[in-house]
């Protein structure tokens, strides 16, 4: 996304041109990331951000259980769901007028998570818990074909002898049942694993079982019975899918924290989270003590199109960014469909550099299933849970349309032009619209979908604008910029803080600093925090020790982004004239002596406008006055009052410390040029402008002595008493 501003102070010079209060501002979309969170009803977006018309998700049924979670189809185009929380299995022929899901068999279980057909039309189905595979011959009733110890049955598939291998877990096992297997005859597993599911199956060229278990998603190839090896292990929690492509084998990695709706990620960032988040392809089978060394959390690594060449080694393909691959399967033109956990999100992946997502569903949640080549026709649907439907994916056309998320003008605006980037013929083919609104969602008080008028935005002014745009069969949407106008609004001084210390802001090439300490550099960022703009490099902010200074700083803010000049101003209580210190400053921060100043109470104005950015004509301001503060130059006064004797026959002395303005914060005295003592006032507290402090002196020799008695009121003026005084 691409946001830019003519500002009328750039046009300063073409005076020509007729001066406006509205200054033109620009927003461009052209990327995936700037159209990914917008709507797609059969609208594809490639990774370079292009919009077009895609193929339909055409709604085929929709079921009442929460998960499809598996799917085959028969020969005659017929389909079979494996469905949970009651395991129900379905049949769906979705070729006649109207689809209507049928009920094959209700088990009494959970879920049903493996299906397969064999070469006679049998239907297998595996289901979990207490996992156990039923078989169902055409229109015969079910009957428990095997029923190992394990709990659950993740997937069935049939080698080319007919013979059906089963997927497990709690304990991972691989089973071969042969056609004519009896269900009591006893069977011994054809491969173990010190996982704890075996999840997927499928086939290589030579014949050899591809496996996947979980966790940290190892992948087999099993030769014979109890004959495997570890090709990789990813790491993350399951293998999802595996698919093999000559020597080379793809599979998907599935983990536990997916379902962040980000964007996918780009080449250079899956490299580096894959090689991150790899694990130890190097892992032996049965070493599950070393998975919890050295494998990293699964949460913490992204779901993965791996692919496993024939040297055995690893490449990232692509990743779906936060969310999860549910179902990954190869289409006839070499292209992977990708399911995605995400709003029935349907990708096209040709490679890393190469996808796009064709479409969601339009009831959303997780894609779990994928079919193509289903029937003599070579159909492919898309199967979805939460909610669980059944769609088409098919050329017939339809309704593509691509709603955007609304534009943020930060105010209202005038919405000029909308201008399509691209070829002119590429875009020859849409219909855009656009409403507006003040509300940040869209609602009932937005004005209504307005075709443009000749380009430009008929729509309303307001501070919100969606578009939407409508798609011919040929076109393409490659990116556009919106126009719009808001007018210069005054900045506003929000924060003000005044400090009784002095402020100088030093460039370092011109000036030697000298080291703060530590209480100078808290004082310093915190001055430093108030300021508008973070200062250059070579600029600092000190504090200075002397007295007789005070110190404001603030924070301004301008609604519309200007650079901003500020303006200082006094003004002591009582007075109707307010004084002018400083006009035209660019730091936030101000300091001046107040020696010179009559005592009493003060307030500064700060006046803020956006001058360097806007004609003088169009220059606003907004001004804020601080809390009054107290400037007091005058020290304390500081009297003997008197001289007594307590009863133990120690000298007693009186002084009081009075200040016109401020509180009396500190006293001591030195007697006799000793080291200084610290004095306490009568009542115990600094809490007054005038303080009463009793000295008690025991143990005075004989006559004359001499008290220096000094106090400090709350501004730093000290005010003392010097007297002489006898002791008989």
């Amino acid at each position: 996304m691409i946001q830019s501003r003519l500002t009328l102070a750039a046009l300063s010079t073409l005076t020509a041109l007729p001066l406006h209060a509205v200054r033109t501002e620009s927003l461009t979309q052209n990327s995936y990331a700037d159209f990914f969170g917008g709507k797609l009803e059969n609208v594809s977006l490639d990774n370079l951000g292009g919009l077009s018309a895609s193929p339909t998700l055409e709604e085929v049924a929709v079921l009442d259980d929460t998960n499809i979670w598996t799917a085959v189809a028969g020969p005659d185009g017929k389909l079979y769901l494996g469905t949970g929380t009651e395991g129900v299995v379905y049949s769906l022929d979705p070729n006649v007028e109207e689809p209507k899901a049928e009920i094959v068999f209700k088990p009494d279980t959970i879920m049903t998570r493996a299906l397969a057909l064999d070469a006679e039309g049998n239907l297998f189905v595996g289901t979990s818990p207490d996992g156990a595979v039923y078989r169902i011959a055409p229109g015969g009733r079910p009957e428990v074909f095997f029923d190992p110890e394990e709990l659950y049955i993740w997937d069935m598939t049939f080698d080319a002898d007919g013979n059906l291998y089963v997927a497990t877990g709690a304990q991972a096992r691989i089973y071969k049942l042969a056609p004519d297997h009896q269900l009591n005859a006893e069977t011994e597993p054809y491969f173990k694993s010190d996982r704890t599911h075996l999840t997927r199956m499928a086939w290589d060229d030579n014949g050899a079982l591809i496996a996947g278990a979980g966790p940290n998603a190892y992948l087999y190839r099993i030769t014979g019975e109890e004959t495997g090896e570890v090709l990789y292990s990813a790491g993350t929690d399951e293998i999802a899918n595996i698919m093999v492509d000559g020597e080379d084998i793809y599979f998907t990695t599935w983990h536990k924290g997916g379902g962040s709706d980000k964007p996918p990620q780009n080449l250079a960032t899956l490299l580096a989270k894959f090689q991150m988040n790899s694990g130890d392809s190097d892992a032996d089978n049965g070493d599950s003590s070393k998975d919890k060394e050295d494998k990293p959390a699964a949460a913490g690594a992204p779901s993965f199109l791996l692919k496993l060449d024939a040297e055995g080694f690893v490449s990232p393909v692509w990743s779906p960014g936060g969310a999860n691959m549910q179902f990954t399967t190869r289409a006839d033109d070499g292209a992977f469909l990708v399911g995605s956990d995400i709003d029935g999100r349907l990708y096209s992946v040709t490679n890393a550099d190469d996808w796009r997502m064709l479409n969601e569903a339009q009831r959303g949640g997780e894609v779990s299933v994928i079919l193509t080549d289903v029937g003599a026709d070579k159909e492919t649907f898309v199967f979805t849970s939460n909610p669980s439907a059944v769609y088409r994916l098919t050329d017939k056309s339809g309704d593509s349309i691509f709603t955007a998320d609304p534009i943020d003008a930060g105010a209202v605006a005038r919405w000029g032009r909308l201008r399509t980037l691209g070829a002119p013929g590429q875009s020859a083919g849409l219909t855009i619209e656009t409403r507006t609104g003040n509300a940040a969602e869209p609602d009932d008080t937005w004005s209504p979908w307005t075709e443009l008028d000749e380009g430009a935005v008929a729509s309303p002014s307001a501070r919100y604008l969606q578009y939407q745009v409508k798609f011919a069969d040929d076109a393409t949407l490659r990116g556009l910029t919106a126009y719009y106008g808001t007018r210069n609004l005054a900045p506003l001084v929000g924060v003000i803080n005044v400090m009784p210390i002095g402020l100088s802001i030093f460039t370092a090439e011109n000036s030697s600093p000298t080291t703060l300490n530590p209480k100078e550099l808290a004082y310093a960022s915190k001055t430093t925090a108030a300021l508008n703009k973070p200062k250059p490099d070579n600029q600092k902010v000190l504090v200075s020790d002397e007295t007789g200074h005070v110190s404001v700083a603030w924070k301004a803010f301008d609604p519309n982004g200007d650079e901003l000049r500020y303006t200082v101003q006094i003004q002591q209580d009582g007075e109707s004239d307010w004084i002018t210190l400083a006009e035209g400053q660019a730091d936030a921060a101000f300091s001046t002596t107040t020696r010179g100043y009559a005592d009493g109470y003060y307030s500064f104005k700060i006046t803020a406008n956006d001058a360097p950015s806007n004609l003088p004509g169009e220059v606003r301001s907004g001004s804020m006055v601080s809390q009054p503060f107290l400037i007091d130059n005058t020290s304390p006064t500081v009297t003997l009052h008197n001289q007594t004797k307590d009863d133990d026959g120690a000298t007693v002395l009186v002084f009081v410390a009075n200040d016109e303005w401020g509180n009396i914060v500190e006293a001591s005295y030195r007697l006799d040029g000793q080291p200084v003592t610290e004095a306490i006032p009568t009542d115990l507290l600094f809490d007054s402008n005038d303080e009463v402090f009793r000295l008690t002196l025991p143990d005075l020799k004989p006559g004359t002595h001499s008290i220096v008695f000094e106090a400090l009121d709350e501004n730093n003026n000290r005010g003392l008493a010097k007297a002489v005084f006898t002791v008989e």
